[in-house]
């Protein structure tokens, strides 16, 4: 990025090797799944339960291993009525999902808290099905611990109020096989209170003391305008963050990135250029991305237009090829996904790494494009990995202008650096069922068949062992 824009030119090469997550039995986990924070518009628990076992089966039948919760939503929290009132009959619905998640291999990201008010009058939600972002029972006008945001967070009473609910959630969850990851607070910076980074440095050692088998993040608001780059920057320095997550969205409000109204790739990757850029050696991740009508007013007003999930697409795959340690997690899992029935999605993204040793080939990510299409590449020891992705058919013209899918004409096309050897295989993320086939390479070039919106190649070349190198990996 440069002077706070991201246009196509600003996704730029980064010699540093992509790095990814291992688990403590020393196995890679590559998160592939979208938030499943928590569930709109039911009437009862066994309500949101059936929908979170829809949901998962429906991942785990796509090839996703990956979804995250918020604990601080009212059908996940433990804390009943009174402030500091944590109740072992609250916990059975988040022991229920998690033992989904364990049944269908998935792991899991916890959110401990959301909140940004505790003041006495409630925070309006912005639209139907929000989720609240005040927490008045904390205020000591309802028998709570502080006056005012900046005293929960900057007191000692609400700091300790905040320990004994991590405490709680330790004894009786920090052991659970589906967790793989608890995050301080979602959107940290967006909190009403200016002490938040003071809360984040005391905090951090603390809870990664109490659930050591897990992997300890933070995470911030929307990167999306000049003034969101310093709260990045203070925590990509942050000492114990493991790994540097990301928000982002396509938002056409006035004032934003130029690439926050542009293809959702080009949003997409230059997210994850930007935390590569400042976090050599540890994992990134594009944690929440999607679109949403201006200012995050609302979902996408075209979302329902996008019935082949194009967005939804974009989103999982441009960040893997920029550098991400996983796929893109999409937001809007009930509004979009579920709704357009898009979940085959994330099926050729598994599909396409489920052969792969990712921290063998020590990946290093490269960008070039050409009149037609921008091409993403990973290239490995012994895999190069490109993604290929129409320059000129993006969301505005698909869903706001109803243009048809034009069709790439194919034909011999020569990648950088080209080296003929080894084979080549095609795996076209738009056709079912999806699997790799071969087409053919000589001296001059590869071989495309016509394709539409994008596709994926693999070069695979002889190599030798698969030993893992640790200076790749970072322990969850």
């Amino acid at each position: 990025m440069k002077n706070g824009t991201c246009a196509n030119t600003e996704i730029r090469r980064n010699e540093a090797p992509v790095c990814y997550l291992k688990l403590p039995d020393g196995s890679i986990f590559l998160p592939i799944g979208p938030n499943l924070c928590f569930p709109r518009f039911i009437v009862n628990r066994e309500e949101g339960l059936d929908h979170y076992r829809r949901w998962i089966k429906l991942l785990s039948e796509n090839g996703a291993n990956f979804f995250r919760l918020w604990l601080g939503h009212p059908f996940f929290d433990f804390e009943g009525e009174r402030c500091g009132d944590f109740r072992v009959d609250k916990t059975e619905t988040l022991r229920a999902v998690l033992d989904l998640a364990l049944g269908a291999g998935m792991k899991v990201k916890l959110t401990l808290n959301h909140f940004r008010s505790i003041e006495p009058e409630p925070c309006a939600e912005i639209f139907p099905g929000a989720a609240s972002f005040e927490k008045s029972k904390y205020h000591v006008a309802a028998g709570g611990v502080a006056e005012s945001m900046t005293e929960y967070l900057g007191g000692e009473a609400g700091r300790q109020h905040f320990l004994s609910k991590v405490d709680f959630f330790a004894e009786h969850f920090g052991d659970h096989p589906a967790l793989v990851a608890v995050e301080l607070w979602n959107e940290m910076n967006a909190v009403g209170a200016s002490n938040w980074k003071d809360w984040t440095v005391y905090m951090l050692p603390r809870i990664r003391a109490r659930l050591p088998k897990l992997l300890c993040l933070q995470s911030l608001g929307s990167h999306c305008r000049l003034g969101d780059e310093e709260p990045y920057q203070w925590l990509a320095a942050l000492p114990g963050v493991g790994c540097l997550q990301i928000h982002r969205y396509i938002d056409e409000m006035p004032g934003h990135f130029p690439c926050c109204s542009g293809p959702t790739d080009v949003m997409a990757a230059s997210a994850i250029q930007y935390l590569r850029s400042m976090a050599t050696g540890r994992p990134v991740i594009l944690a929440e991305s999607g679109a949403v009508d201006p200012g995050h007013r609302a979902p996408f007003d075209d979302y329902p237009k996008d019935v082949a999930g194009s967005i939804l697409h974009d989103v999982l795959f441009a960040p893997f090829f920029a550098g991400s340690a996983g796929a893109g997690q999409c937001w809007h899992w009930d509004f979009y996904i579920d709704r357009n029935n898009l979940w085959h999605h994330f099926k050729p993204f598994a599909v396409m790494v489920e052969e792969i040793d990712p921290c063998y080939e020590e990946f290093v990510p490269h960008f070039s494009e050409n009149s037609s299409f921008r091409v993403y590449e990973l290239r490995g020891k012994s895999i190069r990995l490109f993604w290929l992705r129409d320059a000129d058919y993006n969301w505005k013209n698909e869903l706001r202008d109803g243009r048809s899918v034009p069709s790439q004409i194919g034909g011999q096309w020569v990648p950088s650096d080209y080296e003929g050897e080894g084979t080549w295989d095609l795996l076209d993320p738009w056709q079912s069922p999806y699997q790799w086939i071969s087409v053919a390479a000589d001296a001059e070039g590869v071989n495309l068949p016509r394709w539409k919106r994008s596709v994926i190649l693999r070069q695979s070349k002889s190599s030798g062992g698969r030993a893992v190198d640790e200076a790749s990996v970072v322990e969850s």
